[in-house]
């Protein structure tokens, strides 16, 4: 089946399936059974779903963005259970590079085909067979490079051995310290971009609404985590900064009597934080 058929039939069904529902919803009001009628509003919400996804497959699929359509048939197909759209999902899968999944989904499709449908798909099956084995044969005559060190043969090293440190002035640790902060906020921050980037790329807007994929649920919570971190660190890196800054300009001019001093200092028995001045 061509793509252009697999659309127009998933077309009919998306206009067919309303109509469905509503006459299915009218046989099961005539039922007693409340359990029924659960069951086909259930039905019901899964097909209005279904089509929701196949619409955003389709949106995905024409825009290059395979592994995304990949993503939106395989759940209508777990919701609709229609077998036209393992057509389509082999058809993304194939584009992304993913022959054996496409295989074996067109193979799935085959069962349910009509007849005059078995000898494209066994050509196109013939094809994606012959795409596979030579990948595969590809890949067993790359060269393997094994690296191999003899330990008795390198020089050993004596420990190094390090003098005791003298306890630092406050801003040698604490500007250092802030420019170390800094790279972390910017690195946060950037990481902050890539989960917003895959929010954008699961999610896209349609006659005016905003549809996503299941798996946009992760990058979301991501993206919050990492905002709220890199929010604290640029705070911490505001304030250390500007506590060097400031014991940098103290520690140029000339010392008062009354001056308080804050001192930070770090040595190979531990850390020191002291306030010292006349109160």
């Amino acid at each position: 089946m061509s793509p252009g058929l697999a659309h127009l039939s998933l077309a009919l069904w998306l206009c067919a399936a309303p109509l469905a529902a509503q006459s299915a919803g009218g046989d099961e009001a005539d039922e007693p059974s409340a359990h029924a009628a659960d069951d086909a509003r259930a039905r019901e919400a899964d097909d209005a779903r279904a089509r929701e996804l196949y619409v955003l497959g389709d949106e995905f699929y024409a825009n290059g963005r395979y592994e995304a359509a990949e993503e939106a048939f395989a759940e209508a197909y777990r919701l609709s259970g229609r077998p036209l759209l393992l057509f389509n999902l082999a058809n993304a899968q194939e584009r992304s590079g993913r022959w054996r999944e496409a295989a074996e989904n067109l193979r799935r499709y085959r069962a349910s085909a009509p007849p005059s449908e078995y000898a494209a798909l066994d050509a196109r099956l013939g094809a994606l067979v012959r795409r596979i084995a030579e990948r595969d044969a590809e890949s067993l005559n790359e060269p393997v490079v094994v690296v191999q060190h003899e330990s008795s043969d390198l020089p050993r090293g004596t420990p190094p051995s390090f003098p005791p440190r003298a306890p630092l002035r406050p801003e040698r640790l604490l500007l250092p310290t802030a420019g170390t902060l800094g790279v972390v906020t910017f690195v946060l921050a950037l990481r902050v971009r890539a989960a917003r980037d895959d929010v954008r790329a699961a999610c896209v807007s349609h006659s005016g609404q905003r549809l996503c994929l299941p798996e946009a649920r992760r990058p979301i919570a991501q993206d919050r985590r990492l905002s709220l971190a890199t929010d604290l660190l640029a705070v911490a890196t505001l304030t250390t900064t500007a506590l060097g800054l400031w014991q940098l300009v103290r520690s140029r001019r000339a010392p008062s009597v009354d001056d308080r001093t804050l001192r930070v200092g770090a040595s190979r028995t531990g850390f020191q934080l002291s306030l010292e001045g006349a109160f």
